[in-house]
């Protein structure tokens, strides 16, 4: 998970963001070996990928895929800054959103 997210970041930061989600993605995919002996980076294998995942989905403009995985990471970091400023953005556009497609019909 670790090259994974570093490859996800490489291709986050040049706004590739299909890229970048597809690497994150892998990295939410690997299980944590049970023989390690610590030598591994914790947030890549939990909170980190989800976090990424969740800006690489609002960059792409799927804010619930987005929302998703910003949950998935406050499952880990309930407190993390981060995970709590993602929360209240995409609230306010699924709630504008939502507000929207209510107004429209």
């Amino acid at each position: 998970p670790e090259f994974c997210c570093r490859l996800g970041y490489y291709f986050l930061q040049r706004k590739q963001y299909r890229l970048a989600a597809f690497w994150y993605h892998l990295a939410t995919q690997l299980t944590m070996p049970s023989d390690s002996w610590g030598f591994f980076h914790h947030a890549c294998w939990t909170w980190l990928p989800h976090l990424q995942l969740g800006v690489c989905y609002a960059y792409l403009g799927e804010y619930e895929l987005a929302y998703k995985h910003n949950e998935k990471a406050r499952e880990y970091v309930p407190n993390h800054p981060d995970v709590l400023h993602n929360k209240c953005f995409l609230e306010s556009i699924l709630s504008a959103k939502s507000t929207f497609h209510q107004t429209s019909e």
